[in-house]
């Protein structure tokens, strides 16, 4: 039942993705979820994975029982020849007299089987090839987790310049009614021509900013995309908004932070178990290795070439046990058993500095929030103020008690104050996430 819901799970991110990517439209998980499945390091980083168990298949394959073939087929167009004593056949003593042994033909098949019984290193192998797998399955998590953070911070950069954009939009449609206004004004005697000038070069500096606003949009969403995987000219649109949220919880939480969370921590302590399983391994080299053998062979030999119809086949079959002992390598093993306590050592100097830098990290990640989400609170009120001073002064003009100065310096102070709101907000959601990522729940 887990199993099959899982599968459910699954199966609706992926028609959720498959959507979304037809449609051009993506929320923030959305784009995670996609970048999981296209991103190149984490496809990279999965077939790492693969290639690791690879490995510990092929590693495993030695312990199983290793048989060869083989067929061999000799035309011996000039036998060799032996010379014999020739007092053998009556000759002088001291003389040879040249003998030609064998057949001009002759041919053999036959197999080779060996299966090890016991051999120490192997079986330690075996061990750290798996720990091997691990170590690339934790180095696939922690690229994810990269890509995840780059998606992030992408996704929010893109609501930040289209959310900017959005208020250019809206302070050059209010300019441009108040240049009307003034314009009208002007042309019945009301105001100054240096008043409409003044106005009209506001405006104009305002859709000078707009226009680059507008490709500042299309560059976020193109990096988007990049750390995606997606394709960089496809059309693309973002559902989500960049609004303000309750992060007292997420800055809680960094009381109670575990470093073993962290796959920076468990990638060092992957690494300290292979060195010591390498460790073990040249202590298990000392142990004799065991293995047991067999060998069928059948010979055929005659003056014509006639293998499949002679009767001159001879078997050969043997069966036996081979121990080597290991007895004296000139001190390497030894060397590399201390070299192995060196790597321990400095991986346990590694893990300690580690930790320290990991509780840094934490620490300052929490502070940058809180000074984020401080700022933040701050940049809100200072909008509403200007917000209320620019409506007064746009109040006192209209009525005519109003200095033109006034309104503008009143409009260049708000643009200014929900510039700072947006960049405080999008600070405080970086800072959301490194801190996330710091605490290792990203």
């Amino acid at each position: 039942m887990k199993k099959f819901i899982l599968f459910l799970t699954v199966l609706a991110i992926a028609q959720l993705n498959v959507q979304a990517q037809s449609s051009g439209t993506f929320t923030l998980q959305q784009c995670v979820d996609y970048a999981m499945q296209h991103n190149a390091d984490v496809l990279n980083s999965n077939l790492e994975i693969d290639y690791a168990h690879k490995q510990v298949q092929q590693l495993t394959g030695i312990g199983l029982p290793q048989i060869n073939g083989s067929v061999s087929v000799n035309d011996f167009v000039n036998i060799p020849t032996s010379l014999i004593p020739a007092e053998f056949f009556g000759g002088q003593a001291g003389t040879y007299m040249p003998v030609k042994f064998g057949t001009q033909y002759n041919g053999s098949y036959g197999a080779n089987i060996s299966q090890m019984i016991f051999n120490g290193s192997f079986f330690v192998g075996l061990e750290a090839s798996r720990t091997v797998q691990d170590l690339a399955t934790k180095n696939a998590n922690r690229t994810a987790i990269e890509a995840k953070a780059e998606v992030m911070k992408a996704y929010y950069t893109a609501l930040l310049s289209q959310k900017s954009l959005n208020v250019i939009n809206a302070n050059v449609a209010q300019l441009e009614k108040l240049k009307n206004d003034t314009k009208v004004m002007h042309d019945n005697g009301f105001v100054e021509q240096l008043d409409l000038d003044r106005i009209t070069v506001a405006y104009n500096n305002l859709v000078t900013q707009k226009t680059n606003a507008e490709k500042m949009v299309a560059l976020s969403l193109q990096l988007l995309k990049f750390q995606m995987g997606y394709d960089v000219n496809a059309q693309m649109s973002l559902t989500d908004t960049l609004a303000p949220m309750d992060f007292e919880p997420l800055i809680q939480t960094a009381s109670s932070f575990n470093k073993n969370n962290r796959v920076e921590f468990q990638l060092l302590q992957t690494q300290r178990t292979l060195y010591s399983l390498d460790k073990k391994n040249n202590y298990a080299s000392y142990l004799p290795s065991l293995y047991a053998i067999g060998s069928y062979t059948n010979n055929w030999s005659g003056q014509k070439f006639d293998p499949f119809t002679s009767k001159q086949w001879f078997p050969t079959t043997l069966i036996g046990a081979q121990l080597n002992v290991p007895i004296f390598d000139g001190f390497i093993k030894s060397r590399k058993i201390q070299e192995d306590n060196i790597k321990l050592q400095e991986t346990d100097n590694s893990i300690a500095n580690l930790s320290n830098a990991m509780n840094l990290e934490v620490n300052s990640s929490k502070i940058s929030l809180e000074n984020a989400v401080a700022n933040l609170n701050s940049q809100k009120d200072n909008m509403k103020l200007a917000q209320d001073v620019y409506s007064t002064a746009n109040i006192k003009y209209q009525q005519g008690v109003g200095s033109f100065l006034e309104i503008i310096n009143s409009n260049t102070a708000l643009v200014e104050a929900q510039n700072n709101y947006l960049n405080a907000l999008y600070e405080a959601w970086i800072a959301s996430v490194n801190l996330k990522k710091a605490l290792g729940t990203l």
